[in-house]
């Protein structure tokens, strides 16, 4: 089996302008969750629940050092929020980074969370919850 260190992972989201950029640089954590929902079918009478497997969901959650460049990405993606299109974007996330064969999820998202943070005691900090939205592709770059 091999291992991967997570220091070749690459991120990117779509900016403003919708082009996907790499955001790496400021990302220290990407967690991907993705999961399935079980529909309960069980009727009266039955001792053991039944399940049939339901609808796909997920989030992914970031977290890194703020600088500004990543500052204007999020702001820009939650844009004017009169607009029915706030906070939505494209994603594109390699575990392993972007080589050759190297695996890569990509789908859209809404933009659940951005929240800078000032600690008096430490670096100025980022994190963002995404919500996916409709399917994930995987693919191999």
């Amino acid at each position: 089996m091999a291992f991967v260190h997570g220091l070749h992972a690459i991120f990117k989201i779509s900016n403003g302008s919708g082009v996907l950029t790499d955001i790496s640089t400021f990302v220290r954590t990407v967690t991907m969750n993705r999961q399935a929902s079980a529909v309960d079918t069980s009727t009266i009478g039955t001792v053991s629940r039944r399940y049939i497997a339901g609808q796909f969901d997920g989030t992914i959650t970031l977290d890194g050092e703020w600088d500004q460049a990543v500052d204007v990405i999020f702001v820009a993606i939650l844009g004017n929020d009169n607009l029915p299109t706030v906070g939505q974007c494209q994603w594109e996330y390699g575990p392993a980074g972007s080589g050759t064969g190297n695996r890569k999820y990509s789908g859209s998202c809404v933009v659940n969370r951005y929240q800078p943070a000032s600690p008096y005691d430490n670096t100025d900090s980022w994190s963002a919850e995404l919500q996916i939205t409709g399917d994930v592709t995987a693919a191999l770059y």
